[in-house]
């Protein structure tokens, strides 16, 4: 097992990772691009590298239980999802630039989906059908739009569902 962590001094622009279960690497704000994973990962955490836009290779993680890309303020778009079958926890609050999470439908397991605070997220299409979902914070997603009763539809599941945008004025 790999437990990758990386201050923000380290000097990585690109990663290349092997042979792991397990790949932390937090804050490092010179991380912009991983171009390959192992198939082997169950938790992939690359929380508040701020400057990390794109992640190849998540489609090819079909064990994947966990991803956290918390903070990473300039991911616009990630690869499809739905080949993710394993996935139980997704964070990806405070991605200020992610418009949309593609492949939710297909993440049959998928228990916890964090997005708050994704000032341009504009959808979450499928989310309704992920039937193991316990817990849904989207809140402060000013641009997030939910079809016709989707949200009472999550409601009716959900031990914790948080949603809507606050704006206090500042």
């Amino acid at each position: 097992m790999l437990d990758c962590v990386l201050s923000s001094k380290a000097s990585v622009q690109t990663f290349n990772i092997s042979g792991s279960t397990l790949v932390r690497i937090y804050s490092c704000t010179d991380l912009v691009k991983v171009e390959s994973m192992p198939k082997t990962l169950k938790t992939v955490d690359f929380s508040y590298c701020s400057a990390l836009r794109e992640i190849k290779g998540l489609p090819d993680l079909a064990g994947l239980e966990q991803l956290d890309i918390s903070g990473c303020e300039e991911v616009e778009e990630l690869p499809s999802l739905q080949t993710l079958k394993s996935l139980k926890s997704l964070k990806a609050s405070k991605c200020y630039k992610l418009k949309s999470i593609n492949g939710l439908a297909d993440l049959s397991r998928l228990q916890r989906l964090y997005v708050r605070d994704c000032h341009e997220i504009r959808e979450l299409p499928g989310v309704e059908n992920c039937r193991s979902l316990e817990a849904l914070d989207a809140r402060d997603c000013p641009k997030l739009q939910w079809a016709d009763g989707v949200i009472d539809q999550l409601r009716q599941h959900l031990e914790t569902c948080l949603v809507g945008y606050y704006d206090d004025g500042h």
